[in-house]
């Protein structure tokens, strides 16, 4: 499980060597669960920013940590 952090807000999220998916998004503060994503197949990042657009820059910051950390390079 991968977290990603920002401006109070963290994402959990997996790479399962075909696809990104996200787990849940929580407030750091506190561990207030936003959004949880119980059920396989959970959604993917596109997927999400479609229906979560209030959290584009976490998506964004987990697109860099991905990109960073499985591809070897930023995007």
């Amino acid at each position: 499980m991968q977290r990603t952090e920002l401006d109070g807000l963290e994402a959990l999220w997996r790479w399962d060597l075909q696809r990104l998916e996200i787990v849940a998004v929580r407030k750091v503060c506190d561990g207030t669960t936003l959004a949880t994503f119980e059920r396989d197949p959970r959604p993917d990042l596109a997927s999400v920013r479609e229906f979560l657009p209030e959290f584009t820059a976490l998506w964004d910051a987990v697109r860099h940590q991905f990109w960073t950390e499985f591809k070897g390079g930023a995007a």
